[in-house]
């Protein structure tokens, strides 16, 4: 993967991927006419300009405008669609830093617009308010923020889980990204987890079994080196890094 289809990958998670939700709609604009103003311009004779004006595009460099730009177009061929709201997840990180640049959204993130197709499938693209206190799409601001950061290595945390039946656990990883800080990953789930993230190292990592049965195996691997590779089984519960 060279890098900007690595730029591309990671935009299209922070596009993708909004972190709080506030339904009460204050301001200059409603839901309603954010939708009103989403349905006109899918209808609009020049819909390029139409759909495009319903991102948020201050702040914006070249790069960043080039993504709205690639959004549009697959906006425009979307047909007989139904569109909705719904709310985002919460605890999910809305700004990413890579290779030494932050990126984060241009507005204050609210929700999700869904995109419902007529084949069943759909699609979604989160919306906020802007500073003129109307809705609009959520783009991406690109910031530089340590201009000395070396690049970003691939870091892949896998768990499993083995037992009779699937076991539960529970941890965390703290990652040191390009902008300096340790950032705490939470992990957690049944059976097993792959967790795949860009960083500079592992500082450390712990991960509990909460069944108490079975056995519990963590391997760490930053970039091509595998760092870590170790396996519990029951009495112990808990496996640590370093």
């Amino acid at each position: 993967m060279n890098s900007f289809e690595k730029l591309g990958f990671y935009v299209f998670l922070i596009m993708l991927v909004p972190v709080f939700v506030t339904l009460s709609f204050a301001g200059n604009d409603s839901q309603e006419g954010f939708k009103k103003r989403i349905e006109v311009a899918f209808q609009s004779k020049d819909k390029k300009t139409a759909i495009g004006a319903l991102f948020y595009k201050d702040n914006l460099n070249e790069e960043m405008l080039a993504m709205v730009n690639g959004s549009v177009a697959s906006l425009m061929k979307k047909k007989d669609i139904k569109i909705s709201f719904e709310p985002v997840m919460k605890g999910i990180p809305l700004v990413f830093v890579i290779d030494g640049y932050e990126y984060g959204p241009n507005v204050d993130v609210a929700g999700y617009v869904n995109f419902d197709n007529p084949d069943g499938s759909s699609s979604k693209v989160p919306y906020g308010q802007a500073s003129d206190g109307r809705y609009y799409f959520s783009t991406t601001i690109k910031k530089l923020v340590n201009k000395d950061a070396k690049q970003d290595k691939q870091i892949q945390v896998v768990v499993i889980g083995i037992a009779e039946s699937p076991i539960k656990f529970k941890g965390w990883c703290k990652i040191l990204h390009s902008d300096g800080k340790v950032q705490s990953h939470e992990l957690g789930g049944t059976g097993s987890q792959t967790l795949i993230i860009r960083g500079q190292e592992i500082k450390t990592c712990e991960v509990e079994n909460y069944s108490k049965r079975g056995d519990l195996s963590v391997s760490l691997i930053v970039g091509e080196d595998e760092i870590f590779n170790n396996r519990i089984n029951e009495p112990e519960t808990r496996l640590s890094y370093p």
